[in-house]
């Protein structure tokens, strides 16, 4: 017999074979039993991991200091155009 793809294809010839006349019933029940209930072929090993990646190290934004949680904020004061005053130096 040919190492066909599939135990079912296996099986198909086995009872064609049984058909034709070249099996005999108990050799058919032999063959089928032993196909059905072997262990079927081990796949083979998967290849070894690959060594682990080091993270890769980023430098925070320089917006990440704006934040009022970062210990390096610094509050801004807030912004007055040089050419205007602001509302609180008008006297009325």
């Amino acid at each position: 017999m040919d190492n066909p793809t599939s135990p079912l294809e296996t099986l198909r010839q086995l009872k064609e074979m049984l058909d034709a006349g070249a099996l005999t019933p108990t050799e058919f029940e032999a063959l089928k039993q032993r196909l059905l209930f072997t262990d079927p072929p081990t796949p083979p090993a998967p290849p070894p991991p690959s060594p682990p990646r080091r993270p890769r190290l980023v430098r925070p934004s320089p917006l990440f200091r704006q934040h009022p949680c970062h210990p390096l904020f610094q509050p801004r004061r807030p912004f007055s155009h040089p050419r205007r005053p602001s509302a609180s130096s008008i006297p009325w």
